[in-house]
């Protein structure tokens, strides 16, 4: 299964290899975990509020659903800032659906030292072009908080409530799924997939044995 240790260890050394997940309770997990504290950045123009960069989060986009684009769905001027809001549509690696979350961002226009965005001769001539790539970092951050703690759904809140996992997973019969296999390839699989204790079991290596002879000889 594959753990918010897996990604940040992943991330942090420039990896963007797709994570796999069988089941929607492994998924909902990772995503209910918390993030790298390393990553945790203080907002440049909120005071108090912290977030994640967005390397980090494309990073993880890619990794968990491999497939997902961002669609803007307006850029406008709000009071003295550049406000943009996205649409984050991904692709679901457990249902091969696709939903999406909306975000919005928004930043200051930058001015002459001294001087309010209201006064429009003393706003910077770059303002517009690093704004609004900038606001559209923050929307596309803010849309992907949805997901879960893993992006930073719960880095501003006081009070949040743990995940619980309602996606347990089944007790799983192993006997029976190696008594079951059909081919020796079957029989790696199931064995592959064991955990490392009962692997070391004394009856669970008898009927891998077992088994593997019998295989053999068909």
């Amino acid at each position: 299964m594959a753990t918010s240790k897996d990604l940040v260890k992943l991330v942090d050394t420039g990896g963007n290899s797709p994570v796999n997940f069988e089941k929607m309770g492994e998924l909902k997990s990772v995503l209910n975990q918390n993030p790298n504290k390393a990553w945790i950045k203080n907002h440049p123009f909120a005071s108090g509020v912290v977030y994640l960069p967005i390397d980090k989060v494309e990073t993880m986009l890619d990794m968990i659903f491999q497939q997902w684009r961002v669609e803007i769905l307006s850029i406008s001027q709000l009071a003295q800032s550049i406000c943009c809001t996205v649409r984050l549509h991904y692709l679901n690696p457990i249902t091969k659906e696709w939903s999406y979350h909306d975000g919005v961002g928004a930043v200051p226009l930058k001015t002459d030292k001294g001087f309010s965005a209201s006064d429009l001769s003393h706003i910077k001539s770059d303002a517009v072009a690093t704004g609004a790539p900038a606001a559209k970092s923050f929307a596309i951050k803010d849309a992907a908080e949805h997901l879960g703690k893993l992006f930073g759904r719960d880095l501003n809140r006081k009070d949040a409530v743990a995940y619980t996992n309602l996606y347990a997973p089944e007790e799983v019969d192993w006997k029976k799924e190696l008594g079951e296999a059909k081919t020796l390839d079957d029989l790696r699989k199931i064995w592959n997939k064991m955990p490392k204790d009962m692997q070391k079991e004394e009856d669970i290596i008898k009927l891998k044995e077992a088994m593997k002879v019998a295989l053999e000889e068909e």
